[in-house]
């Protein structure tokens, strides 16, 4: 089927020929939708997945099945997928949720280029280090409700901190990142 050649060309691109394919795409296909694979190409529908699973550290999972992968594997691979439609905008709910410390900055480092190729990308965090390390502007929400918008430092403020999350903390000083502690 003309959706199974799509893979074995991305597939092919990678340089993982002669895997199994029939038995072992399930990721590669969650991965690439190939719904419009005949309006724009085998060749650039491989592209953009291998590209998207390179970005998401993803390309040693193209031959494991979705039910094999852990929770942050399948966040990585679902993340890899938006990415492979290439959107101009990306919306991205709690991509790092379920991530280790290094895919966490990988997954966000790769949401920051996305940005810096033109197209928009929102996504919902609660990681407020993430967010200050990897967002040019923040919108904090309180029970639906804009609290503050702009950059980190204007909003990651110790008031508002308390006010929305109901610890103490802020931004420290000269980094971005941010440092929590309960309410005494």
């Amino acid at each position: 089927d003309k959706a199974l050649a799509v893979l074995k060309a991305s597939f092919d691109t990678m340089g993982m020929s002669g895997r199994g394919y029939d038995r072992v795409l399930r990721v590669a296909r969650t991965i690439a939708d190939l719904d419009g694979e005949e309006k724009i190409g085998v060749r650039h529908v491989a592209e953009a997945v291998r590209a998207a699973m390179a970005a998401t550290d993803t390309l040693h999972l193209a031959s494991r099945t979705t039910d094999a992968l852990s929770g942050g594997e399948q966040a990585r691979v679902l993340l890899a997928r938006a990415l492979a439609v290439e959107a101009p905008l990306l919306l991205a709910d709690e991509p790092t949720a379920s991530l280790d410390p290094y895919h966490v900055l990988e997954v966000m480092a790769a949401l920051r280029r996305v940005a810096g190729r033109g197209r928009a990308v929102v996504a919902v965090l609660h990681d407020l280090t993430a967010a200050a390390q990897s967002c040019d502007r923040l919108v904090l929400m309180d029970g639906g409700c804009v609290v503050a918008e702009g950059p980190p430092e204007a909003v990651l403020t110790p008031g508002r901190l308390r006010v929305v999350y109901r610890v103490d903390g802020g931004l420290l000083a000269g980094e971005r990142m941010v440092r929590v502690r309960a309410l005494t």
